[in-house]
């Protein structure tokens, strides 16, 4: 018996809080944590919205019941099964999504693009930037890690030039001092510099902390 694969086209599914004008100066890209869908993660970025600034929020590929056989459904970006494929799909989607978005506005040189990405978010927002030279000013990981996997050799300058900034609440449940410390010592040994910010609360996107990024 052998496993095969093709590819395939399907539609994928984001949320946008603002619209896309001249007017229209920075764009952020926000990636849901697991078992979310944007048009709900998308809510907490509302106090960030006003006539220059855009947010995008993707959603990932793949969707489920969160508990059971029906019910609140949610959507993840990836599984251990045939990671590699998923991981290439979910870049490519995102990569199409970022032109349909940013090539047609005029002088989107001067835009100023974030990609944030938020629990499992994390590590997809950070194998997205590295998987296609496309502008972003800076990458946010939000409660989560770079993703292990990357070639961090390879991939230093373009993660350097993206400002990390890693972003924690003080009483996060999944994620401890221990981690965060192993996390940073991680990247301080790959030589990737980064900023750390720490706030007041839990596993969730704060929206206070988001105004003053």
């Amino acid at each position: 018996m052998k496993k095969l694969s093709f590819k395939t086209q399907r539609t994928a599914h984001y949320a946008q809080l603002g619209m896309v004008s001249d007017k229209t100066k920075e764009i952020w890209f926000v990636l849901h944590g697991y078992g979310q869908l944007s048009d709900y993660f998308i809510r907490k970025f509302k106090i960030l919205e006003n006539e220059e600034r855009v947010i995008i929020a993707p959603e990932g590929l793949s969707k489920f019941y969160v508990k059971g056989y029906d019910g609140r459904i949610g959507a993840n970006w990836m599984t251990s099964e045939s990671r590699e494929e998923e991981i290439e799909d979910y870049c490519h989607y995102l990569n199409q999504l970022y032109d349909f978005i940013v090539t047609d506005i005029s002088a989107a040189e001067k835009l100023t693009i974030k990609v944030l990405g938020f629990s499992q978010g994390s590590n997809t927002a950070s194998r997205w930037v590295v998987s296609k030279n496309f502008k972003v000013d800076q990458l946010i990981l939000w409660g989560g890690d770079f993703a292990r996997d990357l070639d961090f050799n390879f991939h230093r300058e373009r993660l350097n030039s993206s400002k990390p900034l890693l972003v924690y609440g003080s009483d996060d449940e999944f994620i401890d001092e221990s981690r965060i410390n192993s996390h940073c010592s991680f990247l301080d040994q790959h030589k990737i510099t980064y900023k750390l910010k720490k706030y007041a609360g839990g596993h969730s996107i704060d929206p206070e902390t988001l105004l003053i990024l």
